[in-house]
């Protein structure tokens, strides 16, 4: 089965304070997002978190205590997003209902917008075509939430610093295709963003 990633350890400098834990429509925008993995059937599901900080780390897991995800904790957030990467993936392998894992999705917190259909449809476009990464596209570009087939897993772990998911995009634009997310375009980066949301 594809796996969820979800990359929740960012340290949300720019909206200075615990991002993760602000709420939107209700509920967190770390749970609404590890909600979209379970929704969406992923298995295994994988929400990483920092562990810079246990008081925030008890503070995150008790966010998830209620959802079916299994929590990977990066020791040093700070070495970019290739770091979560790095430790979401290998969780997920290890934690692989079947021995091989066809793919992955990895998704992030702050994109409100998204959706379980979303998801399934990245998912589905791969499945349907073949195609080694679909990604998201808005304003212009193409980025996450996005699958990577297997064949990709390699080139995920060998990220370092802070190039994510999208500088893999942008390097293989040839083996990916895009899935239209509009709504991709918006997300939380600071606390006046996630006023003018409400």
């Amino acid at each position: 089965m594809t796996a969820g990633i979800l990359l929740a350890a960012g340290q949300s400098r720019r909206f200075g304070g615990d991002k993760q834990r602000a709420v939107f429509q209700g509920r967190t925008l770390l749970a609404r997002s590890a909600q979209l993995l379970t929704d969406s059937h992923f298995a295994p599901r994988i929400v990483v978190l920092s562990g810079q900080d246990a008081l925030l780390e008890r503070r995150h897991r008790d966010a998830l205590a209620d959802l079916d995800v299994q929590i990977a904790v990066n020791p040093t957030p700070g070495r970019g997003m290739s770091s979560s990467i790095r430790i979401g993936l290998q969780a997920a392998l290890r934690h692989a209902v079947s021995p091989k894992v066809p793919g992955a999705i990895i998704t992030v917190c702050d994109q409100v917008f998204c959706t379980a259909a979303h998801l399934r449809a990245l998912e589905s476009t791969a499945l349907t075509t073949g195609a080694e990464i679909v990604a998201s596209g808005y304003s212009d570009i193409a980025g996450v939430p996005a699958y990577f087939a297997s064949s990709m897993f390699a080139e995920l772990e060998s990220l370092e610093g802070d190039r994510g998911a999208a500088f893999l995009i942008r390097a293989y634009r040839e083996r990916c295709r895009v899935v239209p997310f509009p709504p991709g375009s918006v997300d939380v980066d600071t606390a006046n963003d996630l006023k003018s949301l409400r």
